[in-house]
């Protein structure tokens, strides 16, 4: 009784090797996209002479520098392809449907966290000029 084989799991269809190199793509280009939408909010930062930003805006901006760079584009559209190639050949087949899970959920927390940390330095000087 010990020797029975535990049922098979069929693999996922072709549609859902698609759905997760489609949700990759639009996740990395997202990731890129508010690289590249950082790079206003920096200069802004820079033009009022801001010294100590909060971590997070530092971190937000020091990660949109290193995507903007020549270096970090080609590891991140290596990495984008590597990951689209491997989804549509069947290697990520196991984990398929939590990789779709955790790139729809991770895209969405990353656009809150970038934009609540660039912004975040803009709001509180604005609610501090309304208080005066």
């Amino acid at each position: 009784m010990a020797d029975e084989a535990a049922p098979a799991v069929p693999p996922p269809s072709k549609a859902l090797r698609r759905w997760y190199a489609l949700i990759q793509i639009v996740s990395l280009s997202t990731f890129v996209v508010l690289s590249w939408l950082a790079q206003g909010i920096e200069r802004v930062y820079q033009h009022l002479e801001f010294k100590a930003l909060p971590a997070p805006t530092e971190l937000s901006i020091t990660i949109a520098q290193g995507v903007r760079s020549a270096a970090g584009s080609v590891v991140l559209a290596l990495t984008a392809i590597l990951l689209v190639a491997f989804g549509l050949r069947g290697t990520f087949d196991r984990h398929l449907r939590a990789l779709i899970k955790i790139n729809v959920i991770g895209t969405a927390l990353m656009i809150g966290f970038y934009v609540l940390s660039l912004y975040m330095p803009i709001l509180r000087i604005q609610q501090a000029l309304n208080q005066q």
